[in-house]
């Protein structure tokens, strides 16, 4: 690749710190390498997937818009509790993060 000075790149790292609700992340690139960076800055790529997150079916999906709270994941699927004593089981590609566990999908604490 032909980089120049001035051209815009992403780097792919882990966030390794970052306190919700402040400015700044830590990216870790490599195993000895990290940038710390303002949170603006960074896109998402691959959310890591918890149990208690909260995910939304994206508009592309079947069912779009339909969230649900995470019971367990395994490699690229996670099982959620859709409400009303229903469950599923999602394709993560097929899913946006938008909350963390112990948070409401407003972004508050539960």
């Amino acid at each position: 690749m032909n980089f120049r000075e001035g051209d815009i790149v992403l780097v792919e790292g882990v966030v390794g710190y970052h306190i919700p609700g402040g400015e700044t992340v830590r990216v870790n690139l490599d195993g000895h390498h990290h940038v710390y960076t303002k949170g603006d800055r960074v896109r998402m790529a691959t959310p890591a997937i918890q149990v208690g997150d909260t995910l939304r079916r994206k508009a592309d999906s079947h069912e779009p818009g339909t969230e649900g709270v995470v019971l367990a994941v395994a490699l690229d699927h996670a099982w959620v509790e859709i409400g009303a004593g229903d469950f599923a089981t999602w394709w993560l590609p097929n899913v946006d993060r938008i909350a963390l566990a112990g948070e409401n999908s407003k972004g508050g604490a539960v």
